[in-house]
């Protein structure tokens, strides 16, 4: 992914991308977190990866419409994303082919007791920043280190 001038924060998540762009995908929360510690060894810039990835039961493409599933129904907290059991999404490129997550439901950023529900989320290939859509269309913009997705 490097090599398509991705910026190096967000190439592992662009091959991410890919796979789960790819009907009938299924991966395990257990199984992301040790790909995720597997491209890390070979990475210079280590990333941080939350351990509460496995408590992701499994994410499912079916006909293009990505289900996530987590255990005993809770919802998964990665920093300040909050992933709700039975979370849905649908993954888009851009005409300067950024990947964007259109949320149909269940992802929400926040912290404590405030919580948004987010519309979209942008990874830009060439910043290395991930973009929020909040639910009242206000938008943030934060390097991808800051926020493991």
């Amino acid at each position: 992914m490097v090599k398509r001038k991705y910026h190096s924060s967000v190439s592992v998540y662009y091959s991410l991308i890919s796979f789960l762009k790819n009907p009938n995908t299924v991966l395990s929360g257990e199984d992301l977190f040790k790909t995720l510690n597997r491209i890390n060894e070979q990475r210079t810039e280590k990333m941080t990866i939350p351990a509460s990835v496995v408590n992701i039961e499994n994410i499912l493409n079916a006909d293009g419409v990505i289900n996530l599933q987590t255990q005993n129904k809770k919802p998964v907290f990665i920093n300040q994303l909050m992933l709700e059991d039975k979370a849905k999404m649908k993954i888009q490129y851009s005409t300067t082919s950024n990947a964007r997550i259109d949320v149909l439901n269940g992802f929400k950023i926040g912290t404590g007791i405030n919580w948004n529900e987010i519309n979209f989320i942008v990874l830009d290939k060439k910043s290395g920043e991930v973009i929020f859509d909040y639910e009242n269309h206000y938008r943030k913009s934060m390097p991808v280190r800051s926020q493991v997705l």
